[in-house]
């Protein structure tokens, strides 16, 4: 609902209300079974083809035979909902000054019961988040020109755990070697999000900016490691709280400017570089309880060069991304943390419009570079993520553009 607000000598504003609700519920039931080998009177060398017939599978203990291992923790049901209402206002400030300035009242609920599925009636393991949080931002835009502004935002935001990780559900995770499970203990995290941007638009097509950010986390939900017997568990934590500032430059320009012949093409970059912190709690058994955060990377970096020809029905584009060294596994009993080495991916999309058609072909990481995954320069884990091409076809009113401007 958006209705005007009353007139002032600075010019017209306007005042939006609205309200959401959400569900989603999950009902999961899981079955574990292994393979288990005779007590005796097998070759351990002989091939799997003559080892795994018929004849050496059985209930006995002589046999090849496959055994229920399921435990008590292996089903569970999960509900979540939110009821959102909100309220924005949107008004100039004097000349060149204009703030909107809104509020997000989210009442929700998080519902997990975990139980052994053979005995769906007995024991119970229940998680249970529910709270009424308070979200404001404000966004003020001073003109400094015909085309350029300088803007200035605060924002208010939570991050909720997964259902999954709110059960003590357990998985093995055979690329790093431990196990992932869930805590019913869980929190939710708070932020708290500043952002100054500067921007100057040349042209209708063209943008430059910079920008600085900083966000306050509060019980920021982090991976940290625990002794389960004689291996390892990968358990979510409510870490103590932790910090990311950083800044970015964007610049799109078209290259028309340079030269005619090259007025179809535009290109786009944006670099971002980010220093992020975080304290876990003194529980886990992790080698540093001072960290980046996971899977936040120092940097980032994305350039693309789009070509759209005019009274064309086709256009392309190529883009380019570099994410630098990133944690992707706790270090623990004083082992160092495993990083993700800086990695780069090459995109390219091509669009037609045929008929009343939108065609457009698209090809993902062309580059296919190999993932290195290290622990204090050593190389424990690699993997290719592989190639992957893509076919779409929409009615020409919805087909999915070429290219987008690169975000952070």
């Amino acid at each position: 609902l958006t209705l005007p607000l009353p007139r002032t000598g600075a010019g017209e504003g306007r005042l939006r209300l609205g309200y959401q609700q959400s569900f989603k519920s999950r009902d999961v039931a899981y079955r574990r079974f292994a393979f288990v080998p005779p007590t005796s009177g097998w070759n351990r060398t002989m091939p799997p083809e003559s080892l795994l017939v018929d004849a050496r599978i059985g209930g006995t203990p002589r046999y090849f035979r496959l055994t229920e291992l399921t435990r008590a923790t292996d089903a569970y049901t999960a509900e979540f909902r939110v009821h959102a209402r909100y309220a924005m206002a949107d008004a100039p400030i004097g000349g060149r000054l204009r703030a909107v300035v809104g509020l997000r009242s989210e009442s929700w609920a998080q519902e997990v019961s975990t139980f052994d599925p053979f005995v769906p009636d007995g024991g119970v393991i229940a998680a249970r988040l529910s709270e009424t949080d308070l979200l404001p931002c404000l966004n003020l835009t001073l003109a400094l020109g015909a085309a350029t502004n300088l803007r200035a935002a605060f924002s208010r935001t939570i991050s909720r755990p997964d259902l999954r990780e709110l059960t003590p559900f357990e998985l093995s995770q055979y690329e790093s070697g431990w196990s992932m499970r869930g805590n019913p203990e869980l929190r939710r995290a708070k932020l708290h999000n500043f952002d100054l941007r500067w921007e100057s638009y040349p042209s209708g097509q063209e943008l430059v900016a910079a920008s600085l950010f900083y966000k306050r986390l509060i019980d920021p939900i982090e991976k940290t490691l625990r002794v389960a017997g004689s291996q390892l568990r990968e358990v979510p934590e409510n870490g103590e709280g932790g910090h990311l500032v950083g800044g970015e430059w964007e610049a799109r320009v078209t290259l028309g400017r340079l030269a005619g012949a090259l007025r179809a093409l535009s290109l786009a970059a944006n670099v971002t570089v980010v220093r992020s912190r975080t304290t876990l709690s003194k529980e886990g058994i992790q080698t540093s309880e001072e960290r980046p955060l996971a899977g936040q990377s120092p940097y980032l970096i994305n350039a693309m060069l789009f070509y759209a020809p005019a009274a064309k029905r086709y256009s392309a584009s190529i883009l380019y991304n570099r994410a630098g060294d990133r944690l992707d596994g706790v270090g623990a009993m004083g082992l160092p943390d495993i990083y993700e080495e800086a990695q780069g991916t090459l995109d390219a999309a091509l669009t037609l419009r045929v008929g009343g058609l939108g065609v457009k072909l698209a090809a993902e990481n062309l580059t296919d570079e190999e993932s290195l995954f290290t622990q204090q320069g050593h190389v424990v884990r690699r993997a290719r993520k592989g190639r992957a091409l893509s076919l779409s076809i929409a009615r020409a009113g919805g087909a999915p553009e070429a290219v987008r401007p690169p975000q952070q």
